[in-house]
């Protein structure tokens, strides 16, 4: 099998993540991504702003030339990117299409976070294979591939979340440095100021600048003497995380926090270890519709993703034992990408504390976290196959791909009826959450004006592209260099 060049392979990754997330961008109808129905709503509003011009309002409200209606409040950073964005397309001449355009550059997200999740690995890990599997595992996640497609805060706090974990695991491995210190704290405040999901990092990437002050050296007696340091602050900044205030953390659950600190805790435990199975499944069923009703994973699809998440299970144990001999820095890095996955999870924006909400749709506020589970999965599904991984890239290809073709085709039969792609109305969400009713007629409007005329052939020419694209990177794998033992520095500057 002809090994690819580290650039050659690392633009294929990128753009099975690009096709992938605009076939997702066009298979679904507007407002059938979680929330679409109100941030897109509140991007249009915006966009209108007080003195709308006659062609902005016709762009944008092309059923009856009226405002949008008022949608619920949140997320004004993202409004305001996504009103500019859209009102340049309308004046661009896009039309009844600038909404769909609009979700073909907020796809671009999974394009950045593809690209994170390979430079991370690269960094930790070092060597091609584990950073290719990271960038196969992120390109080819289709709920994550959803809401890189759909207008909405998760596409850009996703991009966001990666690049800040990246940023932190370049200055814990690679050492501080005022562009690196830029890029931690840029790229933290942006994922947190885009949706509140992200909020661990500011936690969490203010201890990792806590590493700044920690000794170097491989020896013993440094690492017997900094690993304290590192664990009280790996508690300190789970305890944070736990503490983090929404608007989800209200009323009985504020009482609770400050009557019994310790009680809280651990209930907020539980809470998590509860949901965890949900969270888990959501992120990876969850592809289609809104509501009641979703298009799920179909079981062929859901038999690959689950074997292979056993084989990286139970490669993961079997590498602990390698990361004893990796440096220092690469340990504390691989910690963090821990930390980062734990306090995602127990964070209150996440699960909603103390609320007993159990949301099928949930699992996407994992996602800021997913470079961290994407690096982890590389991880143990090189431990577990060891010198048979570079054998085992075209299968470990092949199955991902496949899951993505089978999740796709899954979508658009739910929401299309018939060989001329007509809409299915059962299947559409045509109200607004929260109780708020937008209006059936101009959603679906909007729908039939926009959707079928891209959704259709440009939708299905996309997804014998991602099979394409697919079937290069099975050709052209990665070496197997050996991982884990000493991170080439001069790669990564």
């Amino acid at each position: 099998m002809p090994l690819a060049a580290p650039k050659r392979l690392l633009l294929l990754l990128l753009l099975l993540a690009a096709l992938h997330s605009a076939t997702a961008a066009l298979v679904r109808p507007l407002y059938q991504v979680s929330d679409e129905v109100n941030y897109l709503i509140s991007v249009q509003r915006e966009a209108l702003g007080g003195n709308p011009r006659p062609a902005l309002v016709t762009c944008i409200s092309p059923v009856n030339g009226a405002a949008p209606p008022l949608t619920p409040g949140g997320k004004p950073w993202f409004h305001w990117v996504g009103a500019r964005a859209l009102g340049g397309l309308c004046a661009a001449g896009a039309g009844a299409l600038a909404p769909i355009m609009l979700r073909l550059i907020l796809s671009l997200s999974l394009v950045i976070v593809t690209y994170a999740g390979w430079h991370t690995a690269r960094v930790v890990g070092g060597g091609l294979w584990v950073p290719a599997v990271t960038a196969l595992a992120l390109a080819t996640q289709p709920v994550l591939a959803k809401y890189a497609g759909a207008v909405t805060p998760d596409s850009l706090a996703n991009a966001c979340a990666a690049l800040a974990v990246l940023a932190a695991v370049r200055w814990i491995v690679l050492g501080p440095g005022l562009s690196r210190l830029a890029a931690l704290l840029a790229w933290t405040a942006l994922a947190a100021a885009m949706k509140d999901a992200a909020l661990f990092l500011v936690p969490v990437n203010g201890l990792v600048l806590m590493t700044a002050v920690l000794p170097s050296g491989d020896d013993r007696s440094t690492s017997r003497g900094t690993w304290p340091v590192v664990l009280g602050g790996i508690v300190l900044a789970a305890l944070i995380a736990l503490q983090t205030r929404t608007a989800y953390q209200i009323g009985p659950g504020l009482t609770a926090a400050g009557s019994a600190p310790l009680a809280f805790v651990l209930a907020v435990i539980i809470d998590a270890t509860a949901q965890l199975p949900s969270f888990v499944t959501s992120s990876w069923t969850s592809l289609g519709g809104f509501g009641g009703g979703s298009a799920t994973l179909p079981s062929t699809a859901g038999v690959i993703v689950g074997l292979l998440w056993a084989v990286a299970g139970l490669g993961l144990a079997r590498a602990t034992v390698t990361f004893g001999g990796a440096e220092r820095q690469v340990r504390i890095a691989a910690a963090y990408l821990g930390l980062a996955f734990i306090a995602c999870l127990l964070q209150a924006p996440v699960r909603q504390v103390l609320l007993q909400t159990v949301d099928q749709h949930q699992g996407r506020w994992l996602f800021p976290a997913a470079v961290p589970v994407a690096v982890a999965f590389a991880i143990g599904v090189r431990a577990a196959l060891g010198d048979l991984a570079e054998r085992a890239w075209p299968l470990l290809t092949g199955s991902l791909v496949t899951v993505v073709l089978l999740a796709t085709t899954a979508v658009a039969q739910w929401h299309v009826a018939g060989p001329d792609w007509s809409l299915d109305h059962r299947h559409l969400y045509l109200h607004a959450t929260g109780g708020l009713d937008v209006g059936r007629e101009r959603i679906l409007a909007q729908i039939v004006h926009a959707w079928p005329a891209a959704g259709g052939i440009v939708a299905t020419l996309l997804l014998l592209l991602v099979g394409g694209c697919g079937v290069l990177l099975m050709r052209s794998g990665p070496s197997s260099e050996r991982t884990f033992s000493h991170v080439q520095h001069a790669d990564h500057r």
